[in-house]
């Protein structure tokens, strides 16, 4: 690599290069050899800077443009985390399809937004606590009326994990956890209040949970992972209202760059691609 290459160090080569001419008839062996590492280590400096510019400016590349916003790949690359995708699924054109749409039809959420998410629902965050729970698990089906008519009036899980082996339903006894963000506040109060020998049921997806309190933890919920946790939750309220119109117009008007044109069936957006 050319040592000029790097403009704001050619006045300290041309002085090390007088300093090896006045100075080698005292001591010519040694000056070379000193001149010859120092010129050696503002080579590697310029490469460095080159190198540390390349690297920063990969991991901003714009990808897309909605409007006067852009999205890059730092932030798909993100997106990609929160979604749980594996690192080598990342390069697959429908992973790639999916997570990026989702991320323009969300283009449209501020950091403002996410921060009066975050201090409307102090459950889910600044106060966020977590039960541990003894719990018994079984599938939701047509049966489930029955199931519940014949627990209703049971005090303990031994009794419900007798009765419920004693009707061949599936189930299973374990440890588990409640998190205050996931239930409603309402309802988080009601088991806050409980009796020791107090037992539950909610409905998980597509299971019903049986279960007993058995200690409790305050594990607030702060910084990057409140405000990944606020976006991810306005994303589906958006999408489930009469705002996700909106979203769908962004995806619509959206302008992808490179392969991700071809990737989101969309053409170029005829714009230089731009590095930050």
């Amino acid at each position: 690599m050319p040592i000029e290459r790097d403009v704001a160090d050619r006045p300290k080569i041309r002085h090390l290069e007088r300093f090896m001419k006045t100075s080698a008839k005292y001591q010519p062996g040694r000056i070379h050899i000193g001149v010859l590492v120092a010129l050696c280590g503002l080579a590697l400096v310029g490469c460095s800077k080159s190198n540390e510019q390349s690297a920063d400016g990969a991991k901003t590349q714009i990808v897309a443009h909605v409007g006067k916003e852009v999205v890059t790949t730092q932030e798909l690359d993100n997106e990609f985390r929160l979604a749980n995708v594996p690192t080598d699924k990342r390069k697959d054109p429908a992973a790639i399809k999916q997570v990026l749409g989702d991320l323009v039809k969300s283009s449209a959420i501020t950091k403002a937004d996410s921060d009066s998410y975050i201090a409307d629902n102090p459950s889910k965050f600044a106060d966020r606590q977590v039960l541990s729970r003894e719990q018994v698990i079984l599938p939701l089906s047509a049966t489930s009326q029955t199931v519940a008519d014949a627990t209703k009036n049971m005090k303990t899980l031994d009794e419900v994990d007798q009765k419920l082996t004693e009707m061949g339903v599936a189930h299973n006894r374990s440890m588990g956890a409640l998190n205050s963000g996931d239930v409603s506040p309402d309802f988080f109060k009601v088991v806050q209040a409980k009796q020791a020998d107090d037992i539950f049921f909610i409905r998980s997806g597509s299971n019903g949970i049986f279960f007993k309190v058995k200690g409790q933890e305050a594990r607030p919920l702060e910084g990057e992972s409140a405000f990944n946790l606020a976006r991810q939750q306005l994303r589906l309220d958006l999408l489930k209202s009469e705002a996700g119109m909106t979203a769908v117009a962004a995806n619509l008007e959206a302008k992808y760059e490179g392969d991700y044109a071809s990737i989101m069936g969309k053409p170029n957006s005829g714009q230089p691609t731009v590095q930050k």
